[in-house]
């Protein structure tokens, strides 16, 4: 390589140095101007939150502590987790901020303008107002306060794990009712006027239908989705690795109307009831199979005479058994 190529290199790297040092200096630099306050600030003051409004997308939520339980002001009757406004409340409380940028950039530049999250904490006639935006760091986020002039930097605590949740996160709606295999003696499923029977006696499984009851050693078996020909054994064992996914918290309605509820497929659902050896049962109304946010299957899951609509397990499982030996 001559001379003049190693020179003609020797440059090039050093432009790229300068570029690389500028793009630091732009992203970086901004962020850190203004002047950084000492100490901690406190940001929320109040000693003893007794109402709590915050943003989700373009909704707004209010929440008011009155003797001693939070209540949702949009819906009364809808059952609140107490637990989950206590420690909101209780993180806002006597919050503080060791950063406070008294002269930095613009808001948009901390993605403050608009705020990803807003919430204001009352006491009494008091109120305190908090927009969060990006984060700064792995446990931190920007955020600005009615009670000071700067940007602060605090813990993320708070617009993680509070403020990105929907109402429905925010409900205590208690989970759905479990079943477990071992404890089965019938199962009765039903879709308009197509239903199938089973029943288990002595560990055996057998399919009730009008012309008898079939046991299913006999090997009765039908073609599944897959193309294949499985034995009902096959497919009632599949049935029964689901059951566990039934009983779940997680919420996907509550309080709908009669237009929510047919679109989740329960204006006219499956309905699965399950009898135990000592004869009670467990109803489940099953509508549209969905899934959820890893792509997993799932099926969203009602009670009867029940507000709560649920994101429960596959049930595809019981769909296979009505229909391929449902009369």
């Amino acid at each position: 390589m001559s001379r003049r190529s190693i020179r003609a290199l020797i440059v090039l790297a050093a432009v790229v140095a300068a570029l690389a040092l500028a793009l630091v200096l732009i992203l970086v630099i901004p962020r850190m101007s203004g002047k950084e306050a000492d100490g901690n600030t406190v940001i929320c003051s109040l000693n003893d939150i007794d109402r709590l409004t915050f943003n989700h997308d373009a909704d707004v939520y209010t929440f008011e502590k009155r003797d001693g339980t939070w209540v949702y002001t949009g819906r009364e009757d809808w059952p609140v987790s107490q637990s989950r406004l206590d420690r909101l409340a209780t993180a806002l409380q006597g919050m503080t901020s060791s950063r406070v940028f008294k002269d930095g950039e613009a808001l948009a530049g901390y993605g403050l303008d608009p705020a990803k999250y807003t919430l204001t904490a009352c006491e009494n006639e008091k109120t305190v107002t908090l927009r969060f935006g990006d984060p700064c760091g792995d446990a931190d986020v920007y955020a600005i306060s009615t009670e000071t002039d700067g940007i602060c930097v605090v813990s993320n605590t708070v617009s993680s794990y509070y403020l990105g949740y929907d109402i429905l996160q925010m409900l205590d709606a208690g989970s759905s009712p479990g079943v477990t295999e071992a404890d089965q003696a019938g199962l009765t499923l039903t879709l308009g006027d197509h239903s199938v029977c089973f029943r288990q006696e002595n560990d055996h499984w057998y399919l009730v239908a009008g012309s008898g009851e079939k046991f299913l050693e006999d090997d009765l078996s039908a073609v599944g989705p897959d193309g294949e020909t499985h034995t009902l054994r096959k497919y009632l064992n599949d049935m029964g690795q689901a059951l566990s996914s039934y009983r779940t918290s997680t919420l996907a309605g509550y309080g709908c109307s009669a237009e929510e509820l047919a679109s989740f497929g329960l204006d006219d659902p499956l309905t699965a009831v399950f009898t135990a050896e000592d004869g009670s049962e467990t109803i489940y109304l099953f509508g549209t199979e969905t899934a959820d946010d890893t792509g997993a299957a799932r099926s969203y899951l009602a009670l009867p005479d029940s507000p709560a609509v649920y994101l429960a397990g596959d049930a595809s499982s019981l769909y296979l058994l009505l229909e391929l030996f449902g009369e």
